[in-house]
C-alpha cells in the first residue's frame, strides 16, 4: 500500500472525473511510493470499485487517455502466469492540479458573526444599558415555548427519515438496498463474458456443492484470484470449433472456442 500515491489521487491528480477516482485509487494502492509499478488484475479492480468488468476496463482506458497513468515496467509482473498477467502502470504523479480554492469569498451565516464564530446577540439594548440576565433567561424560555411545537415536528420528521439513530422507513430501506452490488449470476457472467443462462448453471453448481458454505463470497474470491476461468463452460463442438488454428483473444484463450492454445482443437494436447 502506498499512502503517497493514494494521497496524490485524492488531492493532486488533475482533470480526474469523479467516476474514475475509485479505479485510480485501486491502482495507487498497489503502486510504489513514487507511483511506479502499479498492477492489479481487471477482476480485482472491478471487485474493489463495485463495477462490472467491462466498465472497469473502460475506466482504465479512460485514465490512460487522460494521461494519469501510462504503461510501466512489465517485467515486474513476469512472475504471474501469462494468461492472468495484468498490465503494469506508472501513475503520473508529477502532474498536479491547482491549489485548493480559498474560502474568503464565502458569505457568513446570517446567524453568525463575520468570522463564523458564536451567534450574534438576539437583541441589542436601545437605551445603552446592558441586557439583564433575567430578561435573557425569560426570552430564551419564551422562545422555547413558542418553538416547542416546531421542535417536536422536527424530531418527528427526523424519525421518519431515519436520522439520529431512529428506524428508517421501508421506502428509505428500499432505496438503500437498491445500490447494492450485482447478484452473483451477473458477476459470473461479466467475469467470463458468457450468457446469463450459462452463468446461472455455474451458480447452481456452487449452491448445490456442500463444501461451499458461502456461495456468494466464494464467487467473489474466484473472480478476484482469476480462478473463475476454470469454471468456464465448454462450448459445444461444431464444425467451426472441432478443429481450427488458434486465434488469440488477448485474454489467454482462443477467440473461436474459448479454449487455451494447447487444447487438442488447436493441434496440441489438453
Amino acid at each position: 500500500m502506498s499512502w503517497e500515491a493514494i494521497r496524490w489521487v485524492l488531492e493532486d491528480a488533475p482533470d480526474l472525473p469523479s467516476h474514475l477516482v475509485s479505479p485510480l485509487v485501486a491502482l495507487a494502492d498497489s503502486a510504489a511510493p513514487d507511483g511506479t509499478g502499479a498492477f492489479l488484475g481487471q477482476p480485482e479492480i472491478a471487485w474493489r470499485t463495485r463495477k462490472a468488468l467491462r466498465n472497469s476496463r473502460k475506466d482504465i482506458d479512460s485514465l490512460e487517455k487522460l494521461g494519469l497513468i501510462r504503461e510501466g515496467d512489465q517485467s515486474l509482473a513476469q512472475y504471474i502466469r501469462s494468461d492472468r498477467r495484468p498490465t503494469v502502470y506508472d501513475l503520473a504523479m508529477e502532474r498536479k492540479r491547482g491549489p485548493r480554492p480559498s474560502d474568503e469569498g464565502m458569505q457568513a451565516s446570517p446567524r453568525t458573526g463575520s468570522h463564523g464564530g458564536m451567534p450574534a446577540s438576539p437583541r441589542e439594548p436601545s437605551d445603552g444599558m446592558s441586557a439583564s440576565p433575567r430578561s435573557d433567561a425569560r426570552g430564551d424560555a419564551g422562545d422555547l415555548s413558542r418553538n416547542g411545537q416546531s421542535g417536536r415536528e422536527g424530531m418527528h420528521t427526523s424519525s421518519r427519515e431515519g436520522h439520529g439513530g431512529m428506524q428508517a422507513s421501508p421506502e428509505l430501506k428500499k432505496r438503500r438496498t437498491s445500490s447494492s452490488s450485482p447478484p452473483p449470476v451477473a458477476r459470473i457472467a461479466d467475469a467470463l463474458d458468457i450468457s446469463d443462462s450459462d452463468a446461472k448453471a455455474i451458480w447452481d453448481r456452487f449452491v448445490a456443492d456442500p463444501s461451499v458454505r458461502a456461495p456468494s463470497r466464494f464467487v467473489d474470491s474466484l473472480i478476484a484470484s482469476g480462478d473463475i476461468a476454470k469454471h468456464r463452460p465448454a462450448p459445444k463442438a461444431t464444425a467451426s470449433t472441432a478443429g481450427h488454428p488458434y486465434e488469440d483473444s488477448g485474454r489467454g484463450y482462443c477467440a473461436r472456442c474459448m479454449q487455451p492454445e494447447k487444447h487438442a482443437r488447436h493441434g496440441g494436447t489438453k
